[in-house]
């Protein structure tokens, strides 16, 4: 049995040559899936011998463990001598196939990392675009920014000179409307003094022409009504009534003047000049009286 799996990791090992001659032409990454599949072979013959030398040796103290690795790895049979290059073939064949289908399997990942690494590539490149189509619409914007800077220190040097500009006016401004509100306050003071003089005079004379007024009213005012006569009358006493109203005192009986209290007739004489008078006075003075 050591010699058959001598023999078979003999033959695994000039399987692998061969594979790696025929996959010469592969990339770098096939030529380390063989190695790992020739790796995995070896320890599987190893451990597959030490398994089969460890259950001859001492049967009793084999374990589970080391009865799986020699079925798993390898077919034995206990029957003649003779069948054993038949089962050598047998098994040797096995393991080419399991190795086939141990590098279609690398093929299979390989392929599918050829395609992650060139999707890779792809995004990478797209990346790549984007961060140059990125750095030059950058580079575009600082230019941008920069004309922009430029123009605004530029209009910022405008800006001040035309402040400065206006504030000379401005100072210029407000020196001339000191003046002009100077001289108009002058002014003012020399309007208000003569308005003022006007208005005392016009005070004074209103409270003269109050007193005439008020004399006035007083000589034209119905005794008897205390008011104004519309029918203004002369008595025999020589003082104006109202008509109706020294009617009214003659016609209780009364012939005696309610001014004096002396006795006189009942004659009456319209009062013209106090007619006159009255209307005119209704008319300049209609709210006082």
């Amino acid at each position: 049995e050591e010699k058959m799996e001598v023999e078979k990791k003999d033959d695994g090992v000039e399987k692998m040559e061969v594979a790696k001659k025929e996959e010469g032409s592969s990339s770098g990454s096939k030529h380390e899936a063989v190695k790992a599949v020739a790796a995995e072979v070896a320890n599987d013959s190893n451990s597959t011998t030490s398994a089969a030398g460890k259950i001859e040796d001492d049967p009793k103290s084999a374990g589970p463990a080391d009865a799986k690795n020699m079925a798993g790895s390898t077919v034995t049979t206990t029957t003649a001598p003779g069948s054993t290059e038949v089962e050598s073939a047998q098994h040797t064949e096995a393991l080419l196939a399991s190795m086939r289908t141990a590098l279609a399997e690398c093929e299979r990942r390989l392929a599918t990392r050829d395609a992650e690494v060139a999707e890779l590539l792809a995004s990478c490149a797209e990346q790549e675009r984007s961060y140059s189509a990125a750095k030059k619409d950058h580079l575009r914007e600082r230019t941008h920014l920069a004309s922009i800077a430029a123009e605004l220190e530029r209009g910022e040097a405008r800006l001040n000179n035309e402040i400065k500009l206006l504030q000379k006016e401005l100072a210029t401004t407000q020196q001339q409307a000191a003046q002009q509100l100077a001289k108009a306050r002058d002014q003012h003071r020399s309007e208000l003094a003569e308005q003022q003089r006007v208005a005392a005079e016009a005070t004074a004379r209103a409270a003269e022409w109050a007193k005439v007024r008020d004399a006035l009213l007083e000589e034209l005012t119905c005794p008897i009504t205390s008011e104004l006569p519309d029918d203004p009358v002369v008595a025999c006493d020589g003082h104006t009534y109202e008509r109706s109203a020294i009617a009214a005192w003659f016609a209780k009986g009364r012939n005696t003047s309610p001014m004096t209290r002396e006795k006189m007739g009942p004659g009456l004489v319209t009062n013209q000049r106090v007619r006159v008078l009255v209307q005119l006075m209704k008319e300049q003075m209609p709210a006082e009286l």
